[in-house]
């Protein structure tokens, strides 16, 4: 059975590349958290694989040449839990304009699947990005 450092490094690994891949490391009753997203007027809480899988292909719709970097994963006492910090490069695709983000994740996993994904941001980085895109189709 997978522990949460490998289940964390598969779903960095199979994000950006293999969505059905990824979507088979989620129990089905999975929850993704994404504290600081209200401050961008963005949902907090996705529950469900459906409901996470649309997210996801959301996200990754909007993003070319995803790539993760300097990858620090931390393991805890327990064996099903593990944080990971790590930086984040991509293209915004309506803009152009290149993404650089530092996270810090939590996942939590039972019987060899994620129950749960809490992913820390900057949202000044992400509303920094993401405005130009909305800028350039605005004035196109």
């Amino acid at each position: 059975m997978a522990t949460a450092i490998e289940l964390f490094s598969d779903h960095l690994n199979s994000i950006a590349t293999d969505l059905d891949r990824w979507r088979s490391l989620y129990a089905p009753d999975a929850i993704y958290e994404l504290p600081y997203a209200p401050s961008i007027s963005a949902q907090e809480r996705f529950e469900g694989i459906q409901a996470i899988t649309s997210h996801i292909a959301g996200v990754m719709s909007r993003l070319q040449d995803l790539r993760f970097k300097n990858i620090v994963f931390h393991s805890l006492e327990d064996p099903n839990s593990a944080f990971a910090e790590f930086d984040v490069e991509a293209l915004v695709k309506a803009s152009g304009v290149k993404y650089e983000q530092k996270y810090v994740c939590y996942l939590k996993a039972k019987d060899g699947k994620i129950v749960l994904f809490r992913e820390y941001f900057n949202p000044v980085v992400i509303l920094r990005a993401f405005r130009a895109a909305q800028a350039d189709v605005n004035t196109g």
